[in-house]
């Protein structure tokens, strides 16, 4: 590369000399190293990887407002970024959120990712958790303990770890609106299961009957248990004499025609026959 053809702003020519030193090492062998060695420089390869995604990052948010690739018809800076790099436009736009995100409330994760204190991976759920924070619930300290926390708690926990204790968040950091946060998701489920709720059926034309339906889970568990009450083998043991029987479609099906109809499904006591009188108009003689 001529000194005319050198990258011009520091960015670009620091990444340009970066890749020239990786790719002349990078059929060097390394048998030789020390396994003391070689396991730090695997660590530091690792947060290399993590400094240069938060470079990538940083350089696809400043694209995406500077209108890269719209000389030539790209609808945003990502989808030109994944045409030239053959990376699935899915996996770039998440790239370009998190760029976002980073680039807007989340200076301290930025900072880590460039220090190479986190990876990507936790970056993207120590933002998605804290973005995901009721803001008209909890104050603006608790969402910055909330960061300052899972930053903390990466240390020793990866990406998957980090996700079970972001979701816990509230009722670590505020009990109080962890309660109130939980009974408006609830109400908000069962609002969305009972506008959901459907209930179709049709006869076939021989004589049965098909349907299907859709209900809020806690009526679903309702009808569960009346029909495994009614459904039990010891309401009818000459029906069910095996009383180790599993509960099985027929069984249940039996129950909800009992369910619905208990006096057509309920059976009839048995019929006892009137004994036959001694004598016989027939047979009779004086």
């Amino acid at each position: 590369m001529t000194a005319a053809a050198l990258p011009s702003h520091p960015v670009a020519a620091t990444v340009a000399r970066v890749r020239e030193e990786v790719r002349a090492v990078a059929r060097t062998p390394v048998w030789s190293m020390p396994p003391a060695e070689l396991g730090e420089v695997l660590v530091a390869v690792t947060r290399l990887a993590a400094q240069v995604a938060q470079l990538q990052l940083r350089l696809l948010a400043q694209a995406e407002r500077s209108g890269v690739g719209q000389d030539v018809g790209a609808t945003s800076a990502a989808n030109w970024v994944a045409v030239q790099t053959r990376t699935t436009r899915p996996a770039m736009h998440r790239a370009a959120r998190l760029a976002r995100q980073l680039d807007d409330a989340h200076a301290d994760v930025d900072t880590a990712l460039a220090d190479g204190l986190i990876n990507l991976d936790q970056a993207h759920v120590i933002v998605d958790a804290v973005d995901a924070l009721p803001t008209d619930l909890v104050a603006a300290d608790t969402i910055s303990n909330a960061q300052a926390f899972l930053l903390r708690e990466a240390r020793d926990h990866d990406a998957k770890a980090l996700r079970i204790l972001g979701r816990r968040l509230l009722e670590v950091l505020d009990p109080a609106a962890a309660d109130a946060e939980e009974a408006r998701r609830l109400e908000h489920e069962e609002a969305e299961a009972r506008a959901a709720s459907s209930f179709t059926m049709a006869d076939d034309g021989h004589g049965r009957c098909h349907g299907r339906f859709t209900v809020p889970s806690m009526h679903g568990s309702m009808l569960r248990k009346a029909l495994e009450a009614l459904a039990n083998p010891t309401r009818h043991p000459d029906r069910h004499p095996d009383r180790r029987e599993v509960l099985t479609r027929r069984r249940l099906g039996h129950a909800f025609m009992e369910y619905v109809s208990p006096a057509a499904t309920t059976p009839s006591p048995p019929r006892v026959a009137a004994p036959r009188p001694s004598w016989s108009p027939w047979t009779w003689s004086p």
